[in-house]
């Protein structure tokens, strides 16, 4: 990756610190972000404690373009963003340049979290399989999965509580997978 400044001193290009916020396009009048083909993010990103600078950054670097190429990191970055409960790493590493493919296996490390089942983890790895399953037609996820469902019954103590959530989701997704009556 370079920076790239035009018109600037080289003391002045030495004081700026970029701002790789979300929502920032970072479009600076002098400065521009330039990629290396093949960029690959690093390791010390996919991993907590996850701060808002490192959200930013590997969200930054995976809208340009560069990606995870081994597996491995990939799986391991996952499992460490859904113990943290953290859904905006979740979603990322969800994306075609990082990779990771919704499973249910995925699924069912999401919901039987050790610390608790984070609603909008869940959300955001059902999304992204109902997301393959429309645009590509890739099943990924067995929403009748046997583990979950009994999950979900061992944890529905009263209306509206996490049991009860979780079978909404698996029953929506699973209506989701039917094809409708103009498909027949």
């Amino acid at each position: 990756m370079y920076l790239r400044a035009e018109n600037m001193k080289k003391s002045e290009r030495m004081q700026w610190k970029p701002n790789f916020g979300r929502y920032d396009d970072c479009h600076l009048d002098e400065w521009y972000m330039e990629v290396a083909r093949g960029c690959r993010i690093p390791q010390k990103l996919l991993r907590g404690p996850w701060t808002d600078d490192k959200i930013d950054f590997l969200h930054y670097l995976e809208n340009i373009g560069a990606w995870v190429d081994d597996s491995n990191d990939r799986q391991l970055a996952m499992e460490d963003a859904i113990s943290a409960g953290e859904h905006d790493v979740v979603e990322l590493l969800l994306r075609k340049n990082i990779g990771v493919v919704p499973t249910t296996e995925l699924l069912r490390s999401a919901i039987m979290n050790k610390n608790g089942c984070s609603t909008r983890v869940v959300t955001r790895i059902c999304a992204a399989a109902l997301l393959r399953q429309d645009k590509f037609g890739i099943h990924s996820i067995d929403w009748k999965d046997k583990q979950l469902w009994t999950w979900a019954d061992h944890h529905h103590q009263g209306p509206q509580d996490i049991g009860w959530w979780v079978k909404m989701q698996l029953r929506k997704a699973a209506e989701h997978e039917k094809p409708s009556s103009s498909q027949i």
